[in-house]
């Protein structure tokens, strides 16, 4: 795997799965502490890291635990807009490195949200704030979704008023992975090596 300027760094499929596994058991304990919402609510995940090898692999965890990622990249967008696009979710639980959480939380982390800390460039937790990571069986923290399901949000440019945020399912996910290896004729695993995570949202 090759993620941003990270060109010489190598991580196993095996590797990305334990990790991936290790923060979908921390986003748990988001959804274990939170607080009784709506049964057509979206659980929301914010995903704040640049393209680094720990994006991937937070991007998974997210999908493995039930919740819909937000993924922002603080080196492309404005803090100020980021703190105000959050404010129109309800993100309980935060994934990033020590300065982008240091850059989006400056006075700490509001009650009932969890952030996560991870190291961008072995996707390794660091800690979690506040707390600790519970003991979960792994049955109890992966989740099986169903297409319609939401599996990220992102927000419009806002050229016609305020953004939105726009939901998408994870259909269109699975039908990105199917109609681009048919065109490209190689295996899945082949041809994400060469797409940047903006290719979902142009394909979608």
């Amino acid at each position: 795997m090759c993620c941003g300027t990270e060109t010489n760094h190598e991580i196993s499929y095996g590797a990305v799965f334990d990790k991936s596994t290790a923060i979908s058991r921390a986003i748990a304990q988001s959804s274990s502490t939170a607080s009784v919402a709506s049964s057509n609510s979206i659980q929301c995940t914010n995903v704040a890291l640049p393209r680094c090898t720990a994006l991937p692999i937070a991007l998974l965890g997210v999908v493995k635990s039930g919740h819909a990622y937000w993924a922002v990249d603080l080196t492309l967008q404005s803090p100020a807009v980021v703190v105000r696009n959050r404010e129109r979710l309800d993100c309980r639980c935060v994934i990033a490195d020590a300065v982008a959480m240091g850059v989006l939380y400056p006075k700490g982390l509001p009650i009932g949200v969890l952030g996560i800390v991870v190291n961008p460039s072995s996707g390794e937790i660091e800690r979690t704030v506040p707390g600790t990571i519970p003991s979960i069986p792994v049955e109890d923290h992966l989740r099986i979704h169903c297409p319609s399901g939401t599996m990220y949000l992102e927000f419009t440019s806002g050229s016609t008023g305020q953004p939105k945020a726009v939901a998408v399912p994870h259909s269109c996910g699975i039908s990105l992975c199917r109609n681009s290896a048919a065109i490209f004729k190689c295996v899945v695993r082949r041809w994400l090596r060469c797409w940047g995570l903006d290719s979902w949202h142009r394909s979608n």
